[in-house]
């Protein structure tokens, strides 16, 4: 009897989904770092932080067989961004760190300052 082909995806896709999909969810808030923090949100672990302006950012998905997760943005209980990322702990703390410049409007607290050569 011989042993049915299996495809090279097939072969990536059970790798990739046991080394990636399923993250330990306290190793990967030490790896984030604080002030990121486990919480339990309707009936699931995820990652959770609360911005100084009350913006909430949730990371859910994370213990799911799913090569990505969800990064929800609530503003006052109103849904207000939904991003959906790579289970790769790199790429999710940049763009957790992303998210949390842009909706705490770091950008407009920022002064460059610049000085020109004089020749």
């Amino acid at each position: 009897k011989k042993n049915k082909p299996v495809s090279c995806f097939s072969c990536l896709q059970t790798y990739y989904t046991r080394s990636v999909g399923t993250l330990k969810l306290n190793d990967l808030i030490a790896y984030i770092g604080s002030p990121y923090e486990a919480k339990t949100i309707d009936f699931e672990d995820v990652i959770y932080r609360k911005l100084d302006n009350g913006i909430e950012l949730e990371v859910s998905g994370i213990a799911g067989n799913s090569n990505t997760c969800t990064i929800y943005v609530w503003d006052q209980r109103v849904l207000s961004g939904i991003y959906t990322v790579p289970k790769n702990k790199p790429i999710l703390k940049d763009c957790l760190g992303m998210l949390a410049f842009k909706y705490q409007n770091l950008s407009s607290r920022i002064q460059v300052e610049r000085g020109d050569q004089i020749i």
